[in-house]
């Protein structure tokens, strides 16, 4: 089904025609000159409108895309929060569409209620596409093979960059290299010729393993004596 796969690229219809819908009427609210007001409203208005009705289809395709969806609690918790927000601001903009497109006159200075209200309203709009965003680049939702988790399932520890001590040499750095536990995220995608998940394990989701470092004390004190042995033999 296509209508999941479309909805980040919907989402970017609502939020451009939105945001500049309010910054075409809140100038045609401001500037003096009568004829470049009635252009200014006119443009904002019709943003508006089409804006209003990319946000209905964005909320449609947004619906469809976490039916069946199989995530974490923490990325549960951000979804539903994603789609309140979205169902209020797409509420939001049909009705002031609807308040700017029949109530007036589509070339006339909008009054200061509507800016107000319009202006809430294109914040309301910001924090959803915020919310949108941190859906896929925090959790990993809709992204195929990433950590749905959240970053709290990797540890800062996986990241952190070596640093050689003080007076410490490439002997120094690479100890500390193979002293430290490796973590190793391994990602299951077994899909079938359907695109399903083989064993109804979810797309989205990560094992985290960790191998001992005492494992690694052999290579480390082998690789250790070796450089010390072709040291020696070079000073003599």
């Amino acid at each position: 089904m296509l209508l999941p796969e479309w909805h980040p690229m919907v989402v970017h219809f609502p939020l451009a025609l939105g945001v500049s819908s309010a910054l075409f009427l809140l100038a045609a609210r401001l500037v003096r000159d009568q004829r470049r007001a009635a252009t200014l409203a006119t443009v904002g208005t019709w943003n508006l409108c089409v804006g209003a009705v990319a946000a209905l289809f964005a909320l449609a395709t947004g619906v469809a895309a976490v039916v069946d969806l199989h995530v974490g609690a923490a990325a549960h918790q951000a979804i539903s929060t994603h789609l309140k927000w979205a169902i209020f601001t797409t509420l939001a903009l049909v009705l002031l569409a609807v308040w700017r497109g029949a109530g007036s006159a589509w070339d006339s200075r909008p009054g200061w209620p509507f800016v107000v209200v319009l202006l809430a309203a294109t914040a309301a709009l910001v924090v959803t596409g915020y919310r949108g965003g941190q859906n896929v680049y925090r959790y990993g939702i809709g992204v195929h093979g990433a950590i749905s988790a959240g970053p709290a399932a990797i540890n800062d520890d996986a990241v952190r960059p070596l640093r050689a001590p003080h007076g410490g040499g490439v002997t120094a750095l690479a100890g500390q290299f193979f002293h430290q536990s490796v973590r190793v995220i391994d990602v299951p995608q077994r899909f079938g010729d359907a695109g399903d998940v083989d064993g109804n394990r979810p797309i989205n989701g990560a094992v985290i393993t960790e191998v001992p470092a005492e494992r690694l004390d052999v290579a480390v004190k082998d690789q250790t004596d070796h450089l010390a042995a072709a040291s020696d033999h070079r000073r003599s």
